[in-house]
This record gives structure tokens, C-alpha cells and sequence, in this order.
């Protein structure tokens, strides 16, 4: 009797490891073909996963993903189970190892397919995006004990330590950054705080030698230039001349950050070169206004990871080990309450810096609100005339003279569209207008009443602030 449970085990685990991998395939509109991953963990488990397994033709994505989930229970867990109370030769150690690694394979397997499933059905990302979305995205809950360790030590050998010496020998300010290589002929991106003390330096005195020192973790040390500068950002470039190509971190997207999940932050804080902290992810947009920063136009990532002085410009990298924000400071009355810049608006900086050498910010004249779902029906309540939409920008002020009045843009107008974008948010009309500097923009306006305008506004460049 135990010796078939055995086989029922085996057989069951070896069909859920087919399910889960037909799964990854039809999940990411590759049904049929026998995917990288599948290849690879079928000539593990001697399984073949080139056809559809026979009886799960009906089921839907989620649903095999489901049943091969059943293969670790089944196959490992009973099937060790029941095999261990047989003495005989047949149930031998490598037998019952087999058998479980047959029943996990199955179950990562069928997690992969459902997450690839989810991806593409509830997240809306088209199938050939989801089919390559980071490993870490799509393997389930099956963190091993080493997945901090994994991530950063992929971004790790492309972090640096930067320090600084301001004034001359009998008075110098030693001061001290984090950084990270973002190309591998010498471009590091770091916090333009880390630096500016050697920015007003070399503008008083102007051809004295860099005092910036950065230091590679593999023992290597460089004296750095700064090439860009920008203060509202507080992102800097600084750049570093080596005879072989350097390591470089791998840049992600922090679009698709969400709450709760695991980061990791590399850096140097208290001059400790080479630490890593790990937390999550406490909010994704976290308002310039609500910390008090006057001028900042960037939202904040905010984390619980501990970030100290000398993380600054240090990288924030997902479990994947992309960079998804950068260090830049702490709340000094709490712990674990930490911000970073997300990474989308540090390469919007850089290749801005790159072009122009400065951050072109667009003038409109406007105060915005974004408008939710939430608050729409409070704002609805108390003004019964308040436009009727779905979403939108709120314009709360509009300033005399700007380009905003002359467009004829008021006070309590919802602006619902702009250009050819779907994404009506203000980061994004910020975005836009920054485009079209001294270029005309079509603004969807809905006005009080039901009223609605289409109007004409050509934004001209901010002054900067040095």
C-alpha cells in the first residue's frame, strides 16, 4: 500500500510540475513551447514539459497554477511522509529527495504561471512585458535565506564611497557620501548635498585640484570631478577617469514600486563602506510639501530601511537588484522613516544635465491637486456645481500674468486631459509641460456647471535656483 501511495505521489508530482509549467507557458502567451525555465527544471526532474498535460486543457491559467501548488504537498511532503515508515531498499534517501524536489519544482512552477497570470490579467501588462518582468517578480513566496544577499551583491561591486575635504590644511571639512557607478567609463550619480561644498569652493576658487576622493570596493580609489549639478533635485554627477571599464548598477523602474515591498539600501553611512540595510517600501509618493521642502517638485519614496549620514547618493535597489531610488535623507525625530529619490525622476535629471547642462522646469503659474476617486464625491457634496468627472487636476490658483491666465485657465477648473497622454497626473503634466517649453499645449478643461473649454497654454522655463 505505501509503495503505491509512493507512485501516486511521483506520478501526481510529476503531472502538477507539467500543470505549473504549461501555466508559465500559457500565462505568457507561450503555450506550447517549452520555455527556458521550464526546460531547465524538467531536465531536473526527468519531466517532460514540451506538451500540455493531459486533463488540464479546461482549467485556466490560475487554475493549473493552483493544482501544481498541490505537487510540494502531495509529492514532498506526503510522499516523504509515507515513504519513511517503509524499510525496505526501494524507499532509499535519494528516492524521497527526488520526490520532494519533484513536488517543489512543481509548486514554484505553478507560482511562477498564476504571478505571470496576474501580471497580465490584473495588472494589465501586456504578456510578452509580463514574459520578462525580473525573476523576483514571479517566483512566488519562495524567498531562499540568501535573497537580501543576492540583491545586493549584484549592485554592490558598482557602489562607491565618496569623500570629501573642503578648505585648505589647517581648516579643512571632511564629509562623506555614498554614490553609484552608472556607466562603465566613470559616471557616478550621488546627492548633489554630498558635493556642494566643493561646488561653492571651486567657484571661489577656481583650477584647484578635485578634493573629492571615491573609493571602489574593490580597494580601487579616484579623485572625481563634478560634471552636473543640481540643487532643487539635490542630485549631482560627478565623473572619474579609469584605464578599464567599471562595474556598473543596473537602473529599474520605481513606476511599479509598491508598499510593502522589499528593498535594499548600499551605501557608506558613518564612513562604513560597503553596508547594506534592508526594509520595504513605506509609501511610493511621498509629497515634497509634507516634508517641509520648499521648491522640490519630486515625490519620495519612503522606506524603513535604515539610512544614515554617508548613505546619501547611495543606491536603493529592488530584490532584483535594479536601482529604484537614491538615498537621500532620514527623519532625524524617528527611526525607520527614511526617503529616497525615485529613480525615474534621477534619470529625467541626468539626461537633462547631460543635454542642457541644467534642469529645464517648466512655469505655468498654477497650483494643482490631483483628484481621486475618494475625493470626488466629498468635493461633489460640498459644491453641487463642481465638475462632473472621473479624475483629474484640481486648479486651485492660478497666478496674475502667468502663461496659465493667458490661456484663460481659472480657479476650480479640473483639467482631464493633455496631449495624447491617459496618464492625467500632475508629475506627468509636469513632465509634458516640460517638453513643451515655449511650445503650445492643448489643455481638456471641465468647468463648474458642466461646462467644459479646450485651451492653449505655451509654458515658459522657470528661473533656476542655485
Amino acid at each position: 500500500m505505501i509503495r503505491s501511495f509512493w507512485r501516486a505521489s511521483r506520478s501526481a508530482a510529476a503531472s502538477a510540475f507539467s500543470a505549473g509549467a504549461f501555466a508559465l507557458e500559457y500565462a505568457s502567451g507561450r503555450a506550447g513551447k517549452a520555455s527556458a525555465g521550464s526546460s531547465l527544471s524538467a531536465s531536473r526532474t526527468s519531466v517532460s514539459t514540451s506538451e500540455q498535460p493531459r486533463g488540464f486543457g479546461v482549467l485556466s491559467p490560475p487554475g493549473t497554477a493552483l493544482v501544481a501548488l498541490a505537487g510540494i504537498g502531495v509529492g514532498g511532503i506526503g510522499g516523504y511522509q509515507f515513504g519513511a515508515c517503509d524499510k525496505s531498499d526501494a524507499f532509499t534517501p535519494s528516492h524521497l529527495g527526488r520526490l520532494a524536489s519533484q513536488g517543489f519544482n512543481a509548486a514554484a512552477e505553478g507560482v511562477k504561471g498564476l504571478n505571470l497570470w496576474r501580471l497580465a490579467h490584473l495588472e494589465h501588462i501586456p504578456a510578452a512585458e509580463a514574459a520578462s518582468v525580473p525573476t523576483s517578480w514571479v517566483t512566488g513566496p519562495f524567498l531562499g535565506p540568501h535573497f537580501i544577499a543576492d540583491a545586493a551583491a549584484k549592485a554592490g561591486p558598482a557602489v562607491v564611497n565618496i569623500m570629501v575635504q573642503v578648505g585648505n590644511d589647517f581648516a579643512a571639512r571632511r564629509s562623506g557620501g555614498s554614490g553609484c557607478i552608472i556607466s562603465s567609463e566613470g559616471t557616478i550619480l550621488t546627492n548633489a548635498h554630498v558635493v556642494a561644498g566643493v561646488v561653492a569652493e571651486q567657484q571661489r576658487h577656481p583650477g584647484r585640484p578635485s578634493p573629492i576622493l571615491v573609493s571602489l570596493p574593490d580597494g580601487r580609489t579616484f579623485y572625481a570631478e563634478v560634471r552636473s549639478f543640481d540643487k532643487v533635485s539635490d542630485l549631482a554627477v560627478l565623473e572619474i577617469k579609469a584605464t578599464e571599464p567599471l562595474p556598473v548598477v543596473s537602473l529599474g523602474s520605481s513606476q511599479r514600486l509598491r508598499v510593502g515591498e522589499w528593498i535594499v539600501a548600499l551605501g557608506s553611512p558613518l564612513h562604513l563602506s560597503n553596508s547594506v540595510t534592508a526594509g520595504i517600501v513605506s509609501c511610493v509618493d511621498r509629497k515634497a510639501a509634507e516634508l517641509g521642502l520648499l521648491g522640490a517638485s519630486s515625490d519620495y519614496i519612503q522606506t524603513d530601511a535604515a539610512i544614515n549620514s554617508g548613505n546619501s547618493g547611495g543606491p536603493l535597489v529592488n530584490l532584483a537588484g535594479e536601482v529604484v531610488g537614491i538615498s537621500s535623507m532620514k527623519a532625524v525625530a524617528a527611526d525607520g522613516v527614511s526617503f529616497a529619490i525615485p529613480i525615474d525622476t534621477a534619470r529625467d535629471v541626468v539626461q537633462q544635465l547631460r543635454e542642457h547642462g541644467r534642469v529645464l522646469r517648466p512655469y505655468a503659474g498654477i497650483r494643482m491637486l490631483q483628484l481621486t476617486e475618494s475625493m470626488l464625491p466629498g468635493l461633489q457634496a460640498q459644491d453641487p456645481a463642481f465638475p462632473s468627472v472621473g479624475r483629474g487636476i484640481l486648479v486651485s490658483e492660478v497666478a496674475a500674468g502667468s502663461p496659465a491666465e493667458k490661456a484663460g485657465l481659472r480657479s476650480g477648473d479640473v483639467i482631464t486631459g493633455f496631449g495624447t497622454t491617459q496618464d492625467i497626473t500632475t508629475a506627468n503634466l509636469i513632465r509634458v509641460l516640460t517638453k513643451h517649453i515655449n511650445k503650445q499645449l492643448t489643455l481638456e478643461v471641465k468647468r463648474r456647471q458642466g461646462a467644459s473649454a479646450r485651451l492653449q497654454i505655451i509654458a515658459s522655463e522657470a528661473s533656476p535656483l542655485l
